[in-house]
């Protein structure tokens, strides 16, 4: 849901006492900057929930004054929100100025110890937010989620109830849905992990904006990995096997290798319970992973083969004619192989 914070006539009465500092930014008020942060999630293009609430926010302002614009959240030294009804600073709180306007961009993060370094290229012009650079030099280990906000312009201060930002995600995010029909698969064949291979794991994240105020993010990769998804559950009748990872998006997908048991079907008791640990590998079909997209891959199994299906492409952020857009991969194809049986 969306909170909104009301203040009381009085404060807006004692606003009237302001002054205006030296550095040209009037003195501060009682109102409080605060949030109601939103983010697309999942599949569907429309369905926008609440930022969630263990995520970390990095808010940035610029002030004006109505002649230049000056920085009132110093760039080098980023505020911090959390999540306490409203997304407010974690460590003091913040409050508009009692005049002018203000400007905002921030970023969030789903693991605060990921905090990155953050450049931003508007430090010499301070005329409005022209980007913000991201250098991640931890590993971003695919349940990592980082998201960046719309520019928010020309917020009259004060501004008396919680201000509305709206995230997109920077990463690209990859599902996979393992399923079968067959009810002598669903008994004996027991999925133990999934692996990403040559995965972007981290690099630098550029984030530019808009005459639309829209953020555009464009990654320069660092590192490349293998990701693994273990201690995935079992088949059931109905429901398949799913699991996700969230990577810096990349140019050329890669390949991807499942490690698999059979059960021989003779019972817990025979010492033949299971086979030995096999694995199949196969490569994605050639397409780029894109920021704040999510592709799906939907895996058909047997005890014989898999069969991998043309993968569908959503966007992972609210757009407004996504639905119109959205369509599956025109020339993916379907690749049928047989598992591997290598030990």
């Amino acid at each position: 849901m969306n909170y909104t914070l009301y203040i009381s006539y009085i404060s807006a009465i004692l606003l009237m006492a302001c002054s205006q500092g030296d550095d040209g930014i009037a003195d501060v008020g009682a109102v409080k900057i605060c949030f109601s942060g939103s983010a697309s999630r999942g599949a569907s293009a429309r369905a926008i929930e609440d930022m969630p609430t263990t995520y970390a926010m990095w808010v940035n302002a610029l002030y004006h004054d109505g002649e230049k614009h000056n920085f009132y959240f110093n760039s080098q030294e980023e505020k911090e929100f959390s999540y306490n009804g409203l997304w407010s600073g974690r460590d003091q709180d913040y409050y508009y100025p009692c005049s002018g306007t203000m400007d905002f961009v921030a970023y969030a993060l789903s693991d605060r110890d990921l905090h990155p370094q953050a450049v931003y290229s508007s430090e010499d012009d301070k005329s409005a937010f022209t980007g913000i650079a991201l250098d991640f030099g931890t590993t971003l280990d695919g349940t990592a989620d980082v998201l960046c906000s719309e520019r928010i312009s020309g917020v009259e201060c004060p501004y008396v109830t919680a201000l509305p930002m709206n995230f997109v995600h920077a990463l690209a995010r990859l599902t996979f849905n393992l399923e079968s029909e067959d009810q002598e698969t669903i008994d004996r064949l027991h999925i133990q992990s999934l692996t990403v291979h040559d995965a972007n794991i981290s690099g630098k994240l550029q984030v530019t904006y808009t005459n639309a105020n829209r953020p555009v993010c464009s990654w320069t990769p660092r590192l490349t990995s293998d990701l693994a998804i273990s201690d995935l559950p079992p088949f059931t009748e109905e429901n398949p096997v799913s699991c996700s990872l969230n990577i810096v998006p990349q140019s050329q997908a890669t390949s991807f290798t499942l490690t698999y048991t059979i059960d021989n079907g003779n019972g817990t008791d025979s010492p033949l319970y299971t086979t030995p640990t096999l694995t199949y590998t196969a490569s994605f079909p050639t397409i780029a992973w894109e920021q704040g997209k999510e592709y799906t891959y939907n895996i058909a199994c047997t005890l014989n083969e898999f069969i991998i299906e043309e993968a569908s492409v959503a966007y992972w952020k609210i757009e407004i004619d996504a639905l119109a857009s959205l369509k599956d991969w025109e020339d993916g194809g379907s690749i049928t192989e047989t598992p591997g049986m290598t030990e």
